[in-house]
């Protein structure tokens, strides 16, 4: 707003032409990092090599799966954003995302020997999953399991539940695989 009325037109202009170009480049880089990771991390390293036992792909057809993974990643931001517009919500909610899934298999992956990779995987998923799970259902103006006397109760809850089960379920799947997937031996990081 205040680049459009209290700023001359030209400035103002320049302004929400830097906005929207710094806007595009972040969705780019976040595009492309996503089709990059799901082309190079799960096709090629988790799928060709290591359930088909296959080569890795060419360097051109890697750079041809990530193009191919960046349409369906934008029909997919381009529905969310179209069903719930708030893209300050969305910055929010990303980084509670990363916070929910990620903060057990960093932490305990650094400073626990019994920390293993189906104990990683499990947790990012519960994690992840959980956040996305009460994002929608606690965004819901109509849902009033946590309201009282009409007033929303739940402010931060839906951030703060997700990390201690997560947490939860990484202690307890690494302790239940140990004999087929040892902490120590998986990784070298902890003394």
């Amino acid at each position: 707003e205040l680049a459009l009325n209290h700023m001359p037109f030209a400035v103002g202009a320049a302004l929400l032409m830097g906005v929207l170009g710094a806007s595009m480049s972040t969705a780019n880089g976040g595009l492309l990092a996503i089709s990059s990771v799901i082309s190079r991390n799960l096709i090629q390293r988790d799928i060709l090599r290591g359930w088909m036992k296959k080569p890795g792909l060419e360097d051109k057809k890697l750079l041809m799966t990530t193009r191919i993974f960046t349409i369906p990643m934008m029909i997919a931001a381009f529905l969310l954003a179209y069903q719930i517009p708030q893209p300050g919500i969305y910055l929010i909610v990303a980084f509670d995302i990363v916070f929910a899934g990620a903060l057990a298999p960093l932490t305990l992956g650094l400073f626990w020997k019994k920390a293993n990779m189906p104990a990683a995987i499990a947790s990012l998923i519960a994690g992840t999953t959980l956040r996305l799970i009460l994002y929608f259902l606690m965004s819901d103006p109509t849902y009033t399991l946590w309201q009282i006397d009409g007033i929303p109760t739940y402010a931060g809850l839906d951030t703060m539940i997700p990390p201690p089960i997560s947490f939860a379920i990484f202690i307890g799947v690494a302790l239940a695989t140990q004999k087929r997937y040892p902490g120590e031996q998986r990784h070298g990081v902890v003394d």
